[in-house]
């Protein structure tokens, strides 16, 4: 639907096109322009089988495009009018359909003199115990209250989607109350602004709404829902243009509360007529708010399980039991964002030929022996505290001291190399026999500082570490052959048992300046227990 967009100096607003719109200083126009520079009636947009036409009405002032001044005009898509002090800029397709789109936040004031009636959450009229209620009316009420309320958890139904949840809320609120629109706004917990998530509007209705953001502060800041039964009451409106241009009559507002948490904010507006809403509306609202809210908190709470329980699962395939436990019980904190520089001894273990074998092999076949070898390396991984950072095609990242201190790291680094070539000696014969390739690793291992922790985006982020330690050890995994664990002097030097090794030659690295000195290590039989390795 085609839009005019209204910019004057108090707000901008849209307003949708119909057949006829009509544009001047009083009342009886469509739209209502507080301008002295403004004609009563000034122009008209008209539709014509030749598109949207602008014709001025023989006003005083005259209007304007690009500084000149046209009595009739064929509206292209950004055409900007100027009439008075205000400009009308034509959208001919308005592509914004989403509910942030549709509503705005404006600043329009309200007062007290405009609130009809206010109840504060939690205040409402209880539900007296039935020997109290002498009242036949009194039941009839409490009784609405409990089938409304019974009935909205019932449409709602057990959903995870929030959004369809508000969705259906807000559809449903429309038939419970003489309202032409509903709006609902939840709180972003990020930015703590109120962000419109839906609006449903009766047939006929304009679907462009602005909202008081007065209004919306007043029912925030008193946690009470309130009602104006007639805008026009509130002598501070009449300079408000989008209130006018929208015809807007009777505002019907209550908080969304749950405990003491604040999530959002419940709307409803009336175009038809003042007077519409009633104090048994305002109870009404004040009561299935609380029914709403306790939807919202059920839903995040349970999205926030799922989460967790999401979150749990990934890191018993990434950490040791151990270390798990830790973070379940809060002695291990993984902050959602930031590191922190720490020393950490990386290991990469790299198949040898992989390339060549996948390019053999069909893509299942060689994601089925990608699995296998995952699944006994990262059980090896656990057995030496180590912790998976990630898997990178056929290659496996570990850190060892990274989210834990753990005892001679470098010397559990080494060992956990020396028993994946073991594992795999095994792992092999048994491939052998099954006319499988066979799988050799070349593994390097790099200590030195990094910064640990949380990097990504609120969508998806991951623990891990950076920086030219973890570069050494990627490049360190290049220079191994098949079944040769390469370390670094500096892993060597901090070993607590030294293994058979052999010194080589520094090294020049890709990407590193000074040479690296190198050692080739295997392993020897010797009594490390009483290191507690």
């Amino acid at each position: 639907m085609p839009q005019l967009v209204i910019h004057s100096k108090e707000e901008d607003w849209e307003i949708e096109l119909g057949n006829r719109t009509t544009i001047g200083r009083v009342l009886a126009n469509d739209i209502c322009l507080n301008d002295p520079n403004t004609s009563r009636y000034h122009s008209e947009i008209t539709e014509t089988e030749y598109g949207y036409v602008y014709k001025d009405l023989d006003s005083s002032n005259g209007s304007y495009v690009k500084d000149f001044r046209v009595t009739k005009k064929i509206l292209s898509n950004g055409d900007v009018i100027r009439v008075g002090k205000t400009t009308l800029t034509f959208i001919e397709d308005h592509l914004d359909t989403t509910p942030a789109g549709l509503v705005r936040i404006a600043s329009i004031p309200i007062s007290n003199q405009a609130i009809q009636d206010r109840i504060k959450i939690g205040e409402e009229n209880a539900f007296a115990p039935a020997h109290l209620i002498a009242d036949d009316m009194d039941w009839r009420e409490d009784y609405e209250k409990l089938r409304l309320g019974n009935e909205m958890f019932q449409y709602v139904g057990i959903k995870r989607d929030l959004n369809n949840i508000i969705k259906n809320i807000a559809g449903k609120l429309l038939d419970i109350f003489p309202a032409d629109r509903c709006a609902i706004l939840l709180l972003d917990s990020e930015t703590d602004k109120l962000v419109p998530v839906t609006i449903k509007v009766m047939t006929g209705i304009q679907k462009h709404m602005s909202i008081s953001d007065s209004i919306l502060r007043e029912v925030q800041k008193t946690c009470s829902s309130l009602f104006i039964a007639d805008v026009s009451s509130d002598e501070r409106f009449s300079g408000s243009e989008s209130i006018l241009v929208q015809g807007l009559h009777s505002i019907l507002c209550a908080p969304i509360i749950y405990g003491d948490n604040f999530y959002g904010v419940i709307h409803l507006d009336s175009q038809k007529s003042a007077m519409v809403f009633t104090r048994k509306d305002l109870q009404l609202i004040t009561s299935l708010s609380s029914h709403v809210a306790t939807i919202v908190a059920n839903t995040r709470l349970l999205r926030s399980v799922e989460q967790e329980a999401k979150d749990k699962a990934q890191l018993e395939r990434l950490l040791p039991p151990s270390v798990i436990q830790k973070i379940a019980k809060g002695d291990i904190k993984l902050e959602k964002k930031g590191g922190e520089n720490k020393e950490v001894t990386i290991l990469f273990a790299d198949i040898r030929g992989f390339t060549s074998m996948a390019h053999k092999a069909p893509a299942t076949d060689v994601v089925e022996m990608l699995n296998e070898y995952f699944e006994l390396i990262v059980n090896i991984v656990f057995q030496y505290g180590g912790t998976v950072d990630k898997f990178i095609g056929d290659e496996v990242m570990v850190l060892f001291g990274a989210i834990t201190d753990v005892e001679f790291p470098e010397d559990r680094a080494v060992r956990c190399a020396f028993h994946m070539h073991g594992a795999l000696k095994l792992f092999n014969t048994e491939r052998k026999e099954q006319g499988k390739n066979i799988i050799e690793v070349g593994v390097g291992i790099n200590t030195g500082d990094a910064v640990v922790g949380v990097i990504g985006s609120s969508q998806a982020m991951q623990y891990t570490c950076i920086g030219d330690a973890v570069n050494i050890a990627a490049r360190l995994t290049g220079v191994a052959e098949a079944n040769q664990t390469i370390i670094s002097a500096s892993t060597y030097h901090k070993m607590k048992v030294k293994p058979q090794h052999e010194q080589l030659p520094p090294f020049a690295l890709k990407g590193i300046e000074s040479a690296i000195q190198l050692y080739s290590v295997w392993e020897k039989v010797t009594d490390t227990t009483r290191h507690g390795i």
